[in-house]
């Protein structure tokens, strides 16, 4: 998973803080300490900070109460198995059963032909060493 977006709601007694949106900056255990106390850098009535604490768990760092966290992210794909493999002892990160592709079908036609190429680049570069 790779987060691309995050924001977060904020609960206050303030009319004109009440249900606003505020946009999440990540940063690390060492920026946190640099950047906690830096009126620009830190939280404040414009930004909300995350730490990540490991084990799929993160802080969220606010002045205000955090009503509502949410990410946009890009998850890896489960790997495609167009045939069974059990038979064979082999497998595809884990898998052996036929499956479908779990992506649009709009970007099937742009993952074979990237595939192909990959697979024709490989071969010229064996044929090379060679």
């Amino acid at each position: 998973m790779f987060i691309v977006y995050e924001q977060c709601t904020v609960n206050s007694d303030d009319s004109c803080l009440k249900d606003r949106v505020f946009d999440v900056y990540p940063c690390t255990h060492d920026e946190f300490n640099r950047t906690y106390r830096n009126p620009f850098r830190g939280p404040n009535d414009h930004r909300v900070l995350r730490i990540d604490s490991g084990e799929n768990m993160v802080e969220i760092v606010s002045g205000y109460d955090v009503k509502d966290y949410s990410i946009r992210y890009v998850k890896r794909p489960r790997p495609v198995v167009l045939v069974d493999l059990t038979r064979t002892g082999l497998d595809i990160e884990g898998r052996r059963e036929p499956q479908s592709c779990e992506l649009a079908e709009h970007l099937h036609r742009r993952i074979v032909e990237y595939a192909v190429q990959k697979a024709l680049q490989s071969k010229s570069i064996n044929f090379k060493s060679k």
